[in-house]
């Protein structure tokens, strides 16, 4: 679990770095509140991460 916090921060900085970051949160229907960040030096990113129990058979779409 730790692990993904780590990943989740790091592929939101490259989002910021390569400025991406602003349209992944809009096609995702995401709101970030406060100015967007410009540089990822002193910025992490924690995001609450909740994982859902999938059954075999279970449809993707229950994966969120």
């Amino acid at each position: 679990m730790e692990e993904m916090g780590v990943t989740l921060d790091a592929l939101l900085k490259e989002l910021v770095t390569t400025r991406d970051f602003d349209r992944f949160m809009r096609e995702r229907g995401w709101t970030f509140i406060g100015p967007t960040p410009t540089q990822t030096e002193n910025v992490r990113f924690d995001l609450p991460f909740i994982p859902s129990m999938v059954g075999s058979n279970d449809s993707q779409r229950c994966v969120s």
